[in-house]
């Protein structure tokens, strides 16, 4: 998710940490954040506990409607605003409409993607400067939660 984030929103700080759940590895515990992209825009990390089920969500608030991605992106959700039918002035979300997502084909384009780097010597989409960068976080986020401050501050090095 921190990788998908900074690939819409660009650089990603974390702002605070919540309480660790250790719910699969007891040294990768899930870690409820809050981030903010570097342009302000604010970004809330929520968990539930993976020993109740997987969930791999991400919604989008936008001054236009929201956008959900559903089952890791297998479906989409979006909900579009326009004047409210209850109340004078106010603008509100239009149901649902649901969309199949392409994440078959995302995974047959990342491998074609791996195939042109190694055949042709193309660029890769993604880099594994990307994957540091998401993992450097990632690792803040929990070191943060560990040492129960939830304060970024403390774990910079």
């Amino acid at each position: 998710m921190i990788d998908l984030l900074r690939l819409l929103l660009g650089e990603v700080d974390l702002i605070a940490s919540g309480a660790p759940v250790y719910d699969f590895w007891n040294d990768d515990p899930s870690v409820p954040a809050m981030l903010a992209s570097r342009e302000g825009v604010p970004i809330l990390l929520s968990l539930g506990d993976a020993r109740d089920y997987a969930v791999f969500e991400l919604t989008l608030v936008t001054e236009r409607g929201t956008v959900t991605m559903l089952d890791g992106g297998r479906a989409w959700s979006v909900r579009e605003a326009a004047a409210s039918g209850v109340f004078a002035g106010y603008r509100a979300l239009e149901p649902a409409v649901r969309r199949e997502g392409e994440y078959d084909a995302s995974m047959l384009a990342a491998v074609a993607n791996l195939a042109e780097a190694i055949d042709d010597g193309r660029t890769l989409a993604s880099h594994a400067g990307n994957a540091l960068a998401a993992q450097i976080l990632c690792e803040t986020i929990r070191d943060a939660a560990i040492d129960g401050a939830g304060n970024p501050q403390r774990t910079k090095q």
